[in-house]
């Protein structure tokens, strides 16, 4: 956590300064949403008791407005994602043209953020189809739970978290540096999304509290990214602090 807080202390008094800026007013927007609109409605508490399966599902979907998840979603990423994009911001800027930086910043934006919001399509729907399945939110939100700790234990997710750091050479003339912003952000999507969809799926099942739930999750992914150390391993972190050795003796 303290590394979070210096990662956007640093950028608050640097000239990454609107990233903090965008950020903090998706953060009150999302405050002042009612959370039935930023946090997607996963079930409709009039559903009938005897329906299952495919049906419960198709029910669940058809009571969302799926316009105002779309909103949601959008206030979400730019909320917590926003200030992950730090580095690939100044990259972008840095490596455009004067003429053409704003433009640049915006195509880079674009390709991130549309990537993010079909993924986050994706997860809703997964996390509809967790919360029909499982019959509870509380059970639903205790999966989700055991599949971010599963997740964070795997090599892959130290893999794609290096990936998000990925500085790409970006073309300076003509359409090609157009493209090159727009893909330069899907590039950085793609990790990016492998990398925290499990801990996504927190606030999306999350029942009770879910701004509390993705305050937590951003300051999980900030301090991920900027820490320079591998995501946090419940299993080496019991071995580190003995947990493990003293579980085995106790048995």
């Amino acid at each position: 956590m303290t590394t979070a807080f210096a990662a956007l202390r640093e950028m608050a008094s640097g000239r990454a300064w609107p990233v903090i800026a965008v950020s903090a007013a998706a953060w009150m927007l999302a405050i002042g949403l009612d959370h039935s609109v930023l946090i997607p409605t996963l079930c409709s508490t009039t559903a009938a008791a005897g329906w299952t399966g495919a049906a419960a599902l198709a029910a669940t979907l058809s009571i969302n407005a799926w316009t105002g998840q779309a909103v949601s979603w959008l206030v979400m990423l730019l909320a917590m994602m926003t200030p992950l994009l730090w580095q690939p911001l100044v990259h972008v800027w840095d490596r455009s043209l004067a003429e053409r930086r704003v433009r640049a910043v915006a195509l880079f934006l674009g390709g991130y953020f549309g990537g993010w919001m079909l993924a986050m399509a994706g997860l809703t729907l997964a996390a509809v189809a967790l919360r029909v399945v499982a019959g509870s939110a509380v059970t639903a939100f205790a999966i989700a739970v055991a599949v971010m700790v599963v997740w964070q234990m795997t090599p892959a997710k130290v893999l794609f978290l290096n990936r998000c750091h990925a500085l790409r050479p970006l073309p300076a003339f003509g359409l090609a540096a157009e493209v090159g912003s727009f893909r330069y952000g899907i590039q950085i999507a793609a990790p990016c999304i492998a990398t925290c969809w499990a801990i996504m799926l927190l606030p999306l099942t999350a029942e009770a509290a879910p701004g509390v739930m993705m305050a937590m999750t951003a300051t999980l992914m900030l301090s991920e990214r900027y820490s320079g150390t591998p995501p946090f391993n419940p299993a080496a972190w019991m071995q580190t602090h003995g947990v493990a050795g003293a579980l085995r003796h106790r048995n």
